[in-house]
């Protein structure tokens, strides 16, 4: 849906056992209006909640046409505009104008509920995910598409959370490189999902200490962890690198540290 405000409107028609999915970023706790109008009296909207694929949260027969609350949590919702089945059964067509409001004190007030804090259940790391094949993305220093960009990630890296709120439709969350505060900025929410982060991990602490000791400056950061019966893999970004360095911990102690580029 293309937001302006912090409003979308969209006119579509269903028939039968046609459903249409209208699906819109919204942060956690952040208050969603969202209205249905049409002629046809068997046909509604439900709302799903990120990540579900069948089960609703509010669902527009038994509730009615509109519904306004705050977002459960913060992700892509969709809004399934279907028809009755008694209807459906006849092949009924419908006309409809679904319209869906995004705002209010905690999409515009960056101290409001939809920042994490710890209290109101807001992950304390991102986990970069989606993210095309080769592409990365990108951080910047607005929480906008147009913004300077100053730094990137790929999928699985860890980034700590600030908040997120919704600028014209679109969910960007304040987050900074875990174990680097300099990379800090403004990601799409879109492709952040939430991580358990690597904070208080040995290894990534063992080994950013190392990568930092050996490149003498202190702007690593942590892409991504894996661990195995043989020991935990750290994956780190140096800025200005073109590909990333790779870490392994054994037993308490680093047994390899390699540059995974040329050079």
């Amino acid at each position: 849906m293309s937001f302006k405000d912090g409003r979308a409107s969209v006119s579509g028609q269903i028939r039968g056992y046609d459903f249409v999915d209208y699906v819109f970023s919204a942060g956690a706790s952040e208050s969603i209006e969202v209205e249905m109008k049409t002629a046809n009296t068997a046909t509604y909207f439900n709302l799903l909640a990120p990540g579900e694929k069948e089960t609703s949260f509010f669902t527009g027969s038994t509730s009615g046409m509109r519904f306004a609350g705050p977002a459960p949590a913060s992700g892509d919702y969709t809004a399934r505009v279907y028809m009755m089945r008694s209807a459906a059964r006849r092949g009924e067509r419908a006309a409809y104008r679904l319209t869906v409001v995004l705002g209010g004190k905690s999409a515009t007030n960056e101290k409001g509920p939809d920042f994490a804090d710890g209290l109101t259940g807001g992950p304390d790391f991102w986990e970069v995910a989606g993210v095309a094949a080769g592409d990365a993305l990108n951080l910047r220093d607005a929480p906008s598409s147009q913004a300077k960009v100053v730094a990137r990630f790929g999928n699985g890296a860890a980034l700590r959370n600030h908040g997120c709120k919704n600028v014209q439709g679109q969910r960007w969350c304040r987050v900074e490189a875990a174990g680097n505060a300099r990379q800090a900025g403004w990601a799409n929410g879109h492709y952040l999902r939430e991580s358990a982060g690597p904070a208080g991990d040995p290894a990534a602490t063992a080994c950013l200490a190392a990568l930092n000791k050996l490149a003498k400056r202190a702007d690593s950061s942590v892409v991504s962890i894996s661990s195995a019966k043989t020991g935990t893999t750290v994956t780190m970004n140096l800025p200005g690198a073109e590909k990333p360095w790779r870490c392994r911990y054994q037993r308490g102690k680093i047994v390899e540290l390699t540059y995974l580029g040329e050079g």
